[in-house]
């Protein structure tokens, strides 16, 4: 095992999952713009072989590097988005049985973890193999997060803004919810973590949709462009 260092993940703070809504935004639409112009197998290699170098990078790291962290993130919300899709397009299955799939595998990469390497407290996140778990849990987050935003009822999905709303209060209420409790809590950061997925594709889609939607109607490729811009410019504070 990999000799133990003083911190591998950033800060869990408000600006912690601001830069991870902004992630999802900015990663909504990059999986689509690759399939229509590279096909899809191609895509999604390419896709797989970014995480793995994003991964390679962020965990040979010796201390917290806010642009390897953030780069692996952003590589993963991609992949975690497409393992739920994948599962959808390559075996047929719905989204209520893919959000159900990876909500069993993810609690049980959790109890794995936490039995293994007390990854589960999120501050034991301070040595490469303890950091392997926190990645492994965070991709089947993001897809269970992918399930959940296409399970949103339609009469508010066709409205962006009520899309954001609803989300903005799943986010708001687990978070009062482990206040209540006295702090966080490993199911309250995974609950956050899955929800601000959603969040963060509610965020796009409020500036993609068409203005009849209540959406601002900008491109889509160049949304996702700017919002790199924005979290790339976020995390240079460390």
């Amino acid at each position: 095992m990999a000799a133990p260092v003083s911190r591998r993940i950033p800060e869990i703070t408000t600006r912690f999952w601001v830069s991870k809504t902004l992630i999802t935004a900015a990663s909504v639409f990059w999986p689509d713009y690759l399939y229509d112009h590279l096909g899809r197998w191609i895509a999604t290699t390419l896709l797989v072989a970014a995480l793995a170098t994003a991964l390679v990078v962020q965990l040979r790291g010796d201390r917290l590097r806010p642009w390897a962290f953030w780069s692996a993130m952003l590589a993963a919300s991609a992949v975690g988005t497409e393992i739920a899709n994948g599962l959808h397009v390559a075996l047929g299955l719905g989204y209520p049985a893919i959000a159900v799939v990876c909500l069993i595998g993810g609690a049980g990469l959790v109890a794995a973890g936490h039995a293994t390497m007390g990854i589960a407290s999120l501050v034991a996140v301070d040595s490469r193999r303890s950091e392997g778990w926190f990645w492994a849990i965070a991709l089947v987050a993001f897809g269970i997060g992918t399930a959940l935003t296409h399970l949103t009822p339609r009469p508010i999905l066709a409205y962006p803004v009520l899309q954001l709303l609803l989300w903005a209060v799943a986010v708001a209420a687990v978070v009062l919810a482990c206040r209540r409790l006295g702090g966080a809590t490993t199911a309250g950061f995974w609950g956050v973590f899955v929800l601000t997925r959603p969040l963060g594709a509610a965020v796009a889609f409020l500036l993609t949709n068409a203005s009849a939607a209540g959406g601002l109607g900008l491109a889509r490729h160049a949304v996702s462009a700017v919002l790199t811009a924005v979290l790339v410019g976020s995390v240079r504070y460390r």
